[in-house]
């Protein structure tokens, strides 16, 4: 208890040692030394509202330009490596010159909206001189080129979103042997009005072409090699056939109209082994020969079912035998039906009926209970 007492107390607190002292002031001047650098390289103490966004790094794609793909006396421009590119505005074409060359496998050509635009004398808008497997070109307009808006030899590639219109040859064009999907694109007005040896869109074997506007080109609509798949596609007004599929093709839920108004030929020709399925064909052909459906000698193994074929100058004419022509329907064509011997195919007139139907029943029986049976309406 006697030490308690102020008066056994020391007047003053005993003192530290003197290298104690030492480090006790060096560790406050390295923590007040950390301080000020804190506050001197702190952000705003306020920040701005919202999610913090990284900061934009370098366009990974490559632009289409003088520096990056210089062209030569056949191109203006030309894509020789692999690499995801784009353009930065309207590309107007030289007389003389391609306006795009590629070749190099495994590019992306993104045209982000804008125009090749082609001059009188002028050649290719985009165009391969070789094989090139995994080429895609999208997204702009490609028009008024002295040959083929895009003529290109892809396999294994894609043109999508493209609008190709008022090339003097092919809208669009694929060399035969190679696959490759057009999807989404316009071609309009392609081909010349002195040859209808071009047209729209042209493809080679196993080629999908799918929901496509094909319009008012002069010569074919759409050409497809074996084994290929025409699909949701509006193809209308072209001079000579509108859709030409070949040996092995499935054409499915298209529709085709007043094709062939010009030349007399027909909505879509089909050849051995292929299937039309679920197309609307109406209107095709002048007023005396062209059908909806057409069939050639020496084709067939075909099949033509659901079809709907109206206002044509033939519904469905098939020359050769051996096909299966099922649960389609023609009406208002000059001629409904024109098939030669030896097909599977029943024909019946439907019978309408005579009385309004009103509620949950009612009507007549269309004329037949066969499953496969086609129908005049």
């Amino acid at each position: 208890m006697q030490d308690d007492h102020p008066e056994n107390k020391p007047e003053h607190p005993p003192t530290l040692p003197t290298d104690r002292r030492a480090m006790l002031a060096g560790l406050g001047g390295l923590a007040a030394g950390a301080l000020l650098a804190g506050k001197a390289n702190a952000g705003p103490l306020n920040p701005p509202p919202g999610p913090i966004a990284p900061t934009p790094g370098p366009e990974p794609r490559i632009p289409v330009n003088a520096q990056n793909t210089p062209g030569d006396t056949s191109a203006t421009f030309r894509i020789t490596q692999p690499g995801s590119y784009y353009l930065e505005d309207n590309i107007i074409g030289q007389s003389g010159r391609h306006g795009i060359m590629i070749i190099a496998n495994n590019v992306t050509l993104d045209l982000m909206g804008f125009q090749l635009q082609g001059v009188p004398g002028s050649r290719s808008g985009v165009f391969m001189p070789n094989y090139r497997i995994g080429v895609v070109i999208r997204n702009g307009q490609v028009s008024n080129w002295g040959e083929h808006g895009l003529l290109t030899a892809i396999d294994d590639g894609a043109i999508e979103r493209v609008h190709a219109h008022s090339n003097r040859m092919w809208g669009i064009s694929n060399q035969d042997g190679f696959m490759l999907r057009v999807n989404e694109c316009g071609v309009h007005l392609n081909g010349s009005l002195t040859s209808d040896a071009y047209g729209g869109i042209r493809a080679g074997e196993s080629s999908l072409i799918y929901a496509c506007a094909v319009r008012e080109n002069r010569g074919i609509g759409v050409s497809v090699g074996s084994g290929s798949t025409v699909s949701q596609c509006t193809v209308s007004v072209n001079r000579d056939t509108g859709i030409l599929a070949a040996k092995g093709s499935l054409v499915t839920h298209c529709t085709i109209t007043r094709n062939g108004v010009f030349s007399g030929l027909h909505g879509l020709q089909l050849a051995r082994y292929c299937v039309a399925r679920s197309n609307l064909c109406s209107d095709n052909g002048d007023t005396t020969s062209g059908a909806g459906i057409f069939v050639d000698s020496g084709q067939n193994n075909i099949c033509i079912e659901e079809n709907t074929c109206n206002g044509n100058s033939i519904g469905i004419r098939v020359v050769s035998p051996g096909n299966f022509i099922a649960r389609n329907s023609c009406s208002g064509n000059a001629f409904n039906w024109s098939i030669a011997p030896n097909n599977i195919c029943l024909v019946v007139n439907a019978s309408p009926s005579l009385l309004p139907i009103l509620g949950n029943s009612g009507g007549t029986s269309p004329g037949s209970t066969n499953p496969n049976a086609n129908y005049t309406y």
